[in-house]
Order: C-alpha cells, then structure tokens, then sequence
C-alpha cells in the first residue's frame, strides 16, 4: 500500500481510502483526536490488500459538535456502504465516535456490522481519585510487613509522575511521505486526554446508552495502570455495556500498539470480528 490514498468529501467530514480493494466487509476506522490517517496504515496494511479499510476524519474543535459530526457519519457510511456488513472501529475518542455512530445505525435498522475498540477509555472518567490513595495507605503497611515495600513504593511513583505528567498531546510528525513515522496522541503515564480538548471534554461528558450487540475491545497491555492505586479507566466498559463485552490485549501502550512491529498481532482480532460479520448472524 503506498502513501497515495484518494479521498470523499461529505458535509465537512471526509473518508481517506487507505486500502478500496476487496469485496468484504469494510472496516471504517475513527482515529483519535483530530488525527490524521496514516499512523494506521500498519495496520491496513497487515489485513492485506484485499480488505477494504478506510479512515473517516473530522475536525472537532467544540465538544457541542459531537452529536451533528455523529449525524454526518451516519449519512456518510450510508452513502460508502448503503447495504451489507462493516465494521466500524475507533481509537481512543474516536471509539466513543464510534460507539455512537453504531447506536444510531442501530436505531435505523441496520444491525449486521461490529464494533472494535481500541485501548478507550470509559465515558465519564475522570482521572484518579484522591480518596483511592487515601485508602490504599491503610494497606500500606501491610504491604511492607510482607516485603513488597518495593513494589509499593513503584506503584506511588507511577502515579505521582501521572499525575505531573497528566496532559494530553498531539503532536503530529512528519507525513508518511517522508518516511517518518508519524507521533500520534499521548496517553503520558496511565492519563486520559486532558478535559480541555475537544476530545476530551466528550470522553468525560459522552453518556452511552445500552449497546445490545457484542463489542471488541483490544487493550495496549504496555499501558502501565496499576489498579491497586487507582482504576484503569479502558476497563470502565464493563460496567456500561449491557451487551457482551470480548476484552483482548496486544502488545504496545496507547501510541505503539499501531506501530509496524505491532501490526501483525493487531490485526489478529480485527480478522476474527471481520470472519465473523461475513457470517449470517447478526452482531
């Protein structure tokens, strides 16, 4: 797959084919943020070139613009694939696009597609909760008296360099053009993109409503959260999903899981979500 990809238009929102060929289900894939769409080109291209893959961008600058982004989308993937399976799948904030952008399809009638998400956080979170530490220093001692001072004393320095670090960036390389692989979002330690994006400010205030149908979320088991100080906020779907929920892990963190050496074992779940829409069940 070159770097040449051609581009659809539609209401300020655009789909960047990274990969038209293939007769199978389509996976149509929000990026994170307002990113651009070469930093999963890995993983296009580890699908192979007859999988059909393509990158639907927006640019959101206010978090009121959610909802009528949402709408476009809708109408945009009617318009790419007006009948049969697809699957639709997001990273980070583009997850929780994705998430609504299958309730709507959803409430439409069209039920053959599946959901992945990648490495997103739960709607709602907030970060870590001051009274989490407080609880977890009656444990303290405990935890020293049974020789795993060390391991405690771990546990508070990652969080502390969470909390220094805790700011979400994009910092955007050089175009695939030139050969450099592209920096995409930061997760900085275990943090989520900081309330004052755009993004962000959906991530905390997004309210998902009851999802019937199966949702694939493949977490970056790199991504260094220790649940004993405070909760992973990936793992806050658990609680929010009302339909079946199949959790898997891939080796990077938030930002190398797409890179080259990843691709491969990336691609393993989206093959089997894929093998399983061109069935005759439904998701």
């Amino acid at each position: 797959m070159g770097a040449v990809a051609s581009e659809k238009q539609f209401e300020n929102v655009s789909a960047t084919f990274l990969q038209s060929r293939g007769s199978g289900p389509p996976v149509l894939f929000f990026p994170a943020g307002d990113l651009g769409p070469w930093y999963v080109r890995h993983l296009a291209r580890s699908l192979g070139e007859d999988q059909p893959f393509i990158v639907l961008r927006h640019e959101l600058t206010e978090p009121g613009q959610f909802e009528e982004f949402a709408s476009r989308f809708v109408k945009l993937i009617r318009i790419l694939r007006p009948e049969g399976p697809l699957v639709l799948a997001g990273h980070c904030y583009g997850g929780i696009l994705a998430y609504e952008v299958a309730q709507r399809l959803r409430a439409e009638g069209q039920t053959r597609f599946a959901v992945i998400l990648i490495n997103v956080p739960a709607p709602g979170y907030t970060g870590p909760k001051l009274e989490r530490y407080f609880r977890y220093l009656r444990m303290a001692a405990l935890e020293v008296l049974r020789g795993r001072g060390r391991e405690l004393v771990g546990d508070i320095r990652k969080h502390l360099d969470f909390l220094r670090k805790k700011r979400y960036k994009i910092q955007l390389g050089r175009d695939a053009r030139s050969g450099a692989a592209p920096q995409i979002g930061l997760w900085e330690g275990a943090g989520a993109p900081h309330l004052l994006t755009a993004a962000g400010s959906v991530i905390r205030r997004y309210v998902p409503g009851p999802y019937p149908g199966r949702i694939a979320h493949i977490l970056a088991i790199d991504q260094i959260v220790s649940t004993r100080v405070m909760e992973d906020p990936r793992l806050g779907w658990r609680r929010l999903l009302r339909g079946n929920l199949d959790e898997c892990g891939v080796r990077g963190d938030h930002n190398s899981i797409f890179e080259e050496q990843n691709a491969a074992n990336l691609a393993k779940p989206f093959r089997a979500v894929i093998q399983a829409i061109e069935g005759p069940g439904q998701q």
